[in-house]
């Protein structure tokens, strides 16, 4: 997903004679980024459901989706 958006970007980039390329995150960078979602969604949802507040429960599901996505890369990566 990483190298199909870095791809696009890097094509839209040339029609406009930008250098534009994102860096390609290692195995470990996504295994840390996954365990700070963690953190930051529990913490979201936590102190969300105990002060009644719908924008931190919010970003509680955010971060969640996040964790996803990221596990999804990284089992992509795994693969190839």
């Amino acid at each position: 997903m990483i190298q199909t958006i870095n791809k696009t970007l890097t094509q839209f980039g040339e029609k406009l004679n930008i250098n534009v390329q994102l860096p390609t995150p290692s195995k470990k960078q996504l295994k840390q980024t996954k365990k700070i979602n963690t953190l930051i969604s529990a913490t979201c949802m936590t102190t969300g459901l105990i002060l009644n507040s719908n924008i931190l429960v919010g970003l509680s599901i955010i971060s969640g989706t996040s964790i996803i996505v990221v596990h999804l890369e990284e089992k992509h990566n795994m693969s190839m």
